[in-house]
């Protein structure tokens, strides 16, 4: 049973339902792995402090998601890595909260740390990584959750550009990981996991040997020594997974292994090495894509401060997008709640935007780097011309017009996120729904700081007030986050506003609304925008 996280009602529920039978309220359902000193010797069915259950080794259910999660008064050190990186949770877990817990038949205490969004495969998704959702009969008994599979137990199924792919996405975290010293978790089989196109992470793993005495054994997934955290050791890593790569790569792969053992000794030279080959793979292929947008002002209000590129009510296809082409950008932005004019700030942002991408001025056709910091240039003429606005005008605090902001452009199969304030962008494949953008807002601020945990955060007063946004002041002080998706199979890239996102909604729905469209049962994503407004 799932208790209702609406403080009025708190009613229970059956497992599985996706909102409370009494309110109506959405009914988050958040699998957990657990870190800690016999972590395992729980077994499914069990309950640990009133409220986790057990679903399977490691993995448990929380009863209780409206209610906060225990934590600790300091820190520990330990545990920092996972706050500051924060913003890679597309890839990485994120703590959840502590619990002490009596063992199994023995008077003895443990306290358990539960980390969300983990790589685990629920009980909804596909046991099988390569099968499709649609192939799998309705009347088979689901199997109970468990661990994504394993990079070396899905490269040998992947593609080409799959496996270049998951390389990619390695090497993107080795330098954040490498920061926080825990770039070793990289090198262990048992902690990288492959849920379709994306690198998933189990749990992160110390490598300094001052740390230690900090790490509670975690079970079958241990390491006895830590491993030391060079090119050289992912090296001698990757020249495992050589034999079982796709043929179209493998001599590269060889060779690659060879340059990282002897010659390369600079992450960012690995990583030219690996985007000039992706582009020569990717060239051979051509994407389609479909796009659908909708807005709506919503219950509460007397007028819709969403504005949306193209406009709302637009079902676009776009075909056969190969390599090096890129087409106008996809733009949601949302006024700002509590401040005047936000459907002026929201509308006048992507007139900017769009007029900036058509100026032959603008060339957009770079590096990924020269892409980046074009991007946050034109967000920061969007946010003058508001903000100029505003000024114009003689508005001071409540009375600016501001407006958040996620925008997707693609060149390719590359897929340039953009975004300030709280509006969201989201990937989903048959396997997950997954958060890619961290939101300008207190409670990811502090928690990105090491000062709490996110859930421990998100309670305090103000968690949810927004950090920055565009039109508040020049563009000096504005610090959008750009981020780089690379499109491989089937998808979805859902942008969207606060609106949507809020009480966990789009977690809560995706399955039932989003899952269908992959899985070949709706094919009209005009439909779809409209059930999600």
């Amino acid at each position: 049973m799932i208790q209702c996280p609406n403080y009025n009602c708190q009613a229970s529920n059956a497992d599985g339902s996706q909102f409370c039978q009494q309110c109506q309220a959405p009914l988050p359902r958040r699998l957990l792995w657990a870190v800690g000193q016999h972590a395992d010797a729980f077994k499914p069915g069990m309950l640990v402090a009133d409220r986790y259950l057990c679903q399977a080794s490691r993995i448990f259910l929380d009863t209780q998601p409206g209610i906060p999660p225990g934590t600790l008064s300091e820190l520990p050190e330990t545990v920092l890595p996972y706050l500051h990186l924060i913003s890679h949770q597309i890839h990485l877990p994120q703590i959840y909260g502590w619990a002490d817990a009596n063992l199994p038949s023995r008077d003895v205490k443990t306290r358990l740390m539960f980390l969300e969004n983990g790589a685990l495969l629920t009980v909804r998704q596909p046991a099988v990584l390569g099968s499709s959702l649609s192939t799998i009969p309705h009347h088979a008994s689901p199997p109970p959750p468990g661990l994504l599979p394993s990079l070396k137990s899905a490269w040998p199924q992947g593609s080409a550009t799959q496996q270049l792919q998951w390389l990619w996405q390695i090497v993107q975290l080795w330098s954040p990981l490498f920061h926080e010293n825990v770039a070793s978790t990289l090198l262990i089989d048992e902690f990288v996991r492959v849920e379709g196109p994306l690198i998933r992470l189990v749990q992160i793993q110390y490598w300094r040997p001052e740390w230690d005495h900090h790490i509670s054994n975690p079970g079958h997934l241990a390491l006895t020594q830590p491993l030391p955290c060079t090119l050289e050791q992912l090296g001698k890593c990757w020249s495992n997974l050589v034999p079982e790569a796709s043929p179209q790569i493998q001599p590269f792969l060889a060779d690659l292994c060879h340059q990282l053992t002897h010659q390369i000794d600079d992450i960012y030279h690995l990583l030219f090495i690996l985007e000039e080959v992706m582009a020569e793979v990717e060239q051979s292929q051509t994407l389609t894509l479909h796009v659908a947008t909708r807005t709506d002002q919503g219950p509460s209000r007397s007028n819709n401060e969403d504005a949306c590129f193209p406009t709302s009510g637009s079902a676009v296809q776009l075909s056969q997008l190969s390599t090096g082409h890129s087409h106008a950008p996809i733009v949601v932005c949302d006024g700002i709640g509590g401040h005047h004019g936000g459907d002026i700030a929201s509308s006048l942002a992507i007139e900017t935007i769009i007029q900036a991408f058509q100026s032959p001025d603008q060339q957009m056709e770079r590096s990924p780097t020269t892409i980046e910091s074009g991007l946050k240039q034109i967000v920061g003429q969007a946010n003058d011309a508001i903000s100029d606005l505003n000024d114009q005008e003689q508005r001071r605090d409540r009375q600016r017009m501001g407006t958040t902001l996620v925008m997707a452009w693609l060149q390719g199969h590359n897929c340039y996120l953009t975004h300030i304030g709280d509006s969201r962008a989201y990937w989903i494949t048959q396997w997950g729904c997954h958060q890619i953008t961290l939101d300008d807002d207190v409670a990811s601020r502090e928690a990105r700081l090491g000062y709490g945990t996110y859930r421990s955060v998100l309670y305090h007063p103000n968690s949810g007030a927004l950090v920055q946004a565009l039109g508040m002041g020049s563009s000096q002080n504005l610090y959008p986050t750009v981020q780089r998706l690379i499109l491989e199979g089937q998808g979805l890239l859902l942008l969207c506003s606060d609106g949507l996102s809020d009480q966990d909604l789009i977690d809560v729905c995706w399955e039932s609304i989003l899952l269908p469209v992959l899985n070949g049962q709706i094919t009209d994503l005009d439909l779809v925008s409209q059930q999600l407004v």
